[in-house]
């Protein structure tokens, strides 16, 4: 029962790091085009920052809205 419930928890865990995983790499690639296309002069450097702030703010932000989705409509 015990190691049952702890590759129940495993599982779940590595399901989760999965999605964001995912989530991450989807966001990054779409955020890194989409400096490089609205920032063409400015250096490789700052269109790296400005797509991981991006990326980081998004995540945020869904997380947030999650938050507050699940805080208003509950089970």
């Amino acid at each position: 029962m015990i190691d049952a419930t702890g590759r129940l928890v495993r599982d779940t865990f590595f399901v989760f790091v999965d999605l964001v995983n995912w989530l991450w790499d989807k966001l990054w690639k779409f955020n890194r085009k989409l400096a490089r296309v609205l920032l063409p002069g400015q250096n490789r450097a700052v269109q790296t920052m400005v797509a991981l702030v991006a990326v980081c703010g998004e995540i945020i932000g869904l997380w947030v809205f999650l938050v507050d989705f699940a805080d208003r409509h509950p089970l």
